[in-house]
């Protein structure tokens, strides 16, 4: 899938800025809309989707975030954060 290796090369580059839009991502926020043959395009759309999403989540997300850090001494951004909820709630999703 074009999206995800895109996405891979720019989280490399700006990993505190650039999610990881990966297939789980995708599959989320493409959900009843129609496909787009202009990747690039899609790519920037499915990111303003998903920096909608951490603003409005902004609080919930920074108290897991200290939670993480206070808990188990690890340091996540909020876009890793992001990430990492996109694969839990994708696999609860294929194993319901």
């Amino acid at each position: 899938m074009a999206h995800a290796k895109i996405s891979k090369i720019l989280h490399k580059k700006r990993p505190r800025l650039i999610p990881l839009i990966d297939g789980a991502a995708i599959i989320a926020y493409r959900y009843n809309r129609p496909g787009c043959e202009d990747v690039p395009k899609e790519m920037v759309e499915i990111t303003k989707l998903i920096r909608q999403d951490l603003y409005q989540n902004l609080a919930e997300l920074r108290q897991i975030q200290q939670n993480v850090w206070r808990d188990y001494s690890i340091d996540l951004t909020l876009i890793r954060l992001i990430d990492i909820l996109f694969w839990q709630d994708y696999s609860e999703q294929r194993n319901a």
